[in-house]
């Protein structure tokens, strides 16, 4: 049958015959309108592979055992002949047809064929691992599942009451409109981010809870692996369980841009242990297991399928990586042509983002840190009071703690709001922020990506480097209370004045895709040239327009 007759739309019949010839495939513009068609087409993809898996295993066993059947026979026979001789002897009846027969009893196995050597199997069952970033997330991929595969596959699903009481949305639940559509779709039903779950295909039912070493698939979330695996260097000792990720053949990544919302970290250590051989056997019959797997080139014939929402470094840097995705296979990155974030922009400001020199990926960190501290911010500091206060939106928590340890030693007063501060704390300092207190407000990307917290009272917003979220670029911006009188400025001179309602970003030549997604591709590529002379740009932004 021809999988593509059940596709529907451009997107799905340009992106699945990819899948199916079973290409490397990292899709970066997943949206909330293509979210739910994207998931039924990469769920289709893994239901067809395990159904078409389990077939072969299904057929060659049945291979075996009829010539298991045979050469019991053949063996039964010949002992029944064995006794009718030796009984003949006994009674004294040693003819000549009776040795002849004998002989025949004796020898009728050895026109059986031999038991055929049919590898199709791996050294655990587990053929698809599926991470998602929470239970909302695998609750629908695990719906999708159930749906595609044929009536006569799941005449029955064990624990079915079970996955909707621990993963399916609360019916009393209450969304906060003003923190936007995005926030609702990706936060809607259960949240939790520490969530493992197997899945087991029978011939006519599904069962789901299934041991992982009994299961065809499964879906849980980076956590809830590593909170079993252990880290990469408790391989190979008994604390670290991995056994089950050693024959994976496909692994796809759901909203794989949250993960580096979450603990990027938790990522690379799963995938660092897919494909490696296991600790210890459990049920697995060697002579049906492939050369591939038994000789530890599994990792070479593994398909990885990733979508998010748009491309970041750490995605890059795993899906280009020979050691975790070091494959032979077709290798395919598709993203979207970027407009710009930037239109979505209403109050009137002027944006000035400043280019920051540095020599590689390496070192954009340190150079960016040594910029801002000796040269951006004694500039704002020596203008706050005049000039109102100030949001430090900083994505990185790592240099969130080296800005705050910065500012704590300088003796400056400030705020700060990150993933790890607690609520009574966040509402303190939004309170002094708005009030005046202080002049600064340091914000992490992850903090605004989980709360999404209209942060009130400032006047001007210094991005540290480009938040992967374009949208949180024009959501910050449009927050800002106005400073003073409308910009009439527009030429190039009035970069260097911090009037009215103002905003710095600071960039590197690495954060191209950032920079795409907040500015345009065209405005993009001319900032980040290494033929360019200019450091400094600048756009501006008027409401009366």
């Amino acid at each position: 049958k021809n999988p593509t007759v059940a596709l529907q739309g451009p997107l799905q019949r340009s992106l699945f015959p990819m899948l199916n010839d079973y290409w490397d495939v990292w899709y970066a513009g997943e949206t909330r309108e293509t979210k739910r068609m994207l998931r039924q087409m990469v769920m289709m993809h893994v239901t067809n592979h395990l159904l078409k898996a389990r077939e072969v295993v299904t057929r060659n066993t049945k291979k075996i055992k009829g010539v298991q059947d045979k050469m019991k026979k053949a063996e039964q026979k010949a002992q029944d002949e064995e006794k009718l001789a030796q009984a003949g002897e006994k009674a004294g009846l040693r003819s000549k047809n009776r040795r002849k027969k004998r002989r025949r009893g004796l020898n009728i196995s050895g026109d059986l064929p031999e038991i055929p050597v049919l590898r199709d199997q791996g050294l655990t069952r587990p053929r698809v691992l599926v991470l998602a970033p929470f239970r909302n997330s695998a609750y629908d991929l695990v719906n999708w599942i159930i749906r595609l595969l044929p009536p006569s596959c799941k005449k029955q699903v064990h624990n079915r009451k079970r996955l909707k009481e621990e993963y399916g949305p609360d019916p009393d639940e209450k969304t906060d409109p003003k923190k936007g559509v995005e926030w609702a779709d990706t936060f809607r039903g259960n949240k939790d981010d520490a969530f493992r779950l197997g899945i087991a295909l029978h011939r006519d039912s599904v069962k789901l809870f299934s041991d992982f070493y009994n299961s065809d698939l499964i879906v849980a979330s980076p956590l809830g692996l590593r909170t079993i695996t252990g880290p990469l260097e408790a391989a190979g000792s008994k604390s670290s369980e991995y056994d089950f990720l050693s024959s994976i053949e496909m692994l796809v990544m759901d909203q794989a841009e949250i993960f580096s919302m979450q603990n990027w970290e938790h990522v690379k250590v799963v995938c660092g242990f897919l494909n490696r051989k296991p600790y210890q056997l459990r049920d697995t019959d060697i002579n049906r297991v492939r050369e591939w797997n038994l000789s530890g080139q599994s990792l070479l014939f593994r398909q990885n399928i990733i979508l998010s929402r748009h491309m970041t470094l750490d995605i890059s840097g795993l899906f280009s990586s020979r050691r975790l995705f070091g494959n032979g296979r077709p290798r395919v990155k598709i993203r979207p042509t970027y407009k710009g974030a930037v239109k979505r922009v209403v109050p009137a400001m002027r944006q000035i983002c400043q280019k920051v020199e540095c020599e590689s990926l390496g070192s954009a960190h340190e150079a960016r840190y040594n910029y801002f501290i000796q040269d951006i911010f004694p500039k704002l500091h020596a203008t706050s009071a005049s000039e109102g206060r100030c949001i430090l939106f900083i994505p990185s928590y790592l240099d969130f703690v080296r800005i705050r340890n910065h500012l704590k030693r300088q003796g400056i007063s400030f705020a700060n709001c990150c993933e790890y501060t607690r609520d009574p704390e966040v509402s303190r300092a939004r309170q002094l922020f708005f009030d005046g207190d202080v002049q600064y407000l340091l914000v992490t990307e992850r903090f605004h990506f989980f709360k999404r917290y209209r942060l009130r009272g400032a006047c001007h917003c210094v991005f540290y480097a480009p938040p992967d979220h374009e949208g949180f670029y024009p959501e910050t911006l449009n927050l800002l209370s106005p400073a003073g009188a409308s910009v009439a400025a527009t030429d190039e001179a009035a970069a260097s004045a911090w009037g009215d309602n103002a905003c710095l970003l600071l960039y590197t030549r690495y954060d191209f895709l950032a920079l795409a997604r907040i500015f345009g591709e065209e405005r993009a590529q001319r900032m980040v040239a290494k033929d360019s002379e200019k450091s400094t740009f600048m756009f501006v932004s008027n409401s009366r327009k």
